[in-house]
């Protein structure tokens, strides 16, 4: 799938932006927790994120906002995440990235550039947990036959009990044959076992 430069460019630009909005945020945090210190103001409701080595960085919900909006926008501009990440799953996953990378910035350089380098430290840690992703491998499962028994196991299936075996193909096969499933609803399994990314259907449908 090619994505749409243009666009990604609008959304990397939209994405430093709020970079530089997070940084300021940071210094406003900092300016209310020193007016507490003085006795000038209650202090702030804190969020914490991890920051790495045993620290933690204290935020705002408006920094939280602004990571979430992040974390949206590079899953929406990154087709491969899509089978391997739920928006919840990869917002916590920004999210944890983002920690570090605060920390580490000069919070009274706000220029582009700037942003620019928490945004690639962000990019780093994430490029390597996806790495970390992908050599991932879960299994859960049990012998129920020797291999040597089985002639052709894409079209083996049987029963046991009330419980059915059988490769998903059989099972839409069966289903389709059953008039239990209608022929929007195959065309949708297949796209989406091809890996596609679907709309919601209209409600009633």
């Amino acid at each position: 799938m090619v994505e749409n430069t243009s666009k990604f460019d609008e959304t990397e630009a939209s994405i430093l932006n709020n970079i530089l909005e997070i940084k300021l945020e940071l210094i406003e945090i900092e300016n209310k927790f020193e007016d507490h210190r003085n006795g000038k103001s209650p202090p702030p409701f804190p969020y914490l994120i991890d920051a790495g080595n045993e620290r933690t960085l204290v935020i705002s919900e408006k920094i939280e906002k602004l990571i979430f909006i992040i974390s949206r926008n590079l899953y929406d501009t990154n087709s491969s995440l899509y089978g391997k990440f739920t928006r919840l799953e990869w917002n916590r996953i920004v999210r944890k990235a983002f920690g570090p990378a605060l920390a580490e910035t000069d919070l009274n350089d706000n220029t582009l550039e700037s942003a620019t380098n928490v945004l690639d430290t962000v990019k780093k840690e994430l490029t390597a947990y996806d790495s970390h992703k992908n050599s991932e491998e879960y299994s859960l499962g049990c012998i129920l036959f020797e291999p040597t028994q089985l002639t052709d196991y894409q079209t083996f299936d049987f029963s046991i009990g009330p419980v059915r075996f059988e490769s998903r193909d059989a099972w839409l096969q069966r289903k389709v044959t059953e008039e239990i499933i209608s022929p929007v609803t195959v065309r949708r399994l297949l796209r989406r076992w091809d890996g596609e990314r679907l709309r919601a259907r209209p409600e009633g449908y």
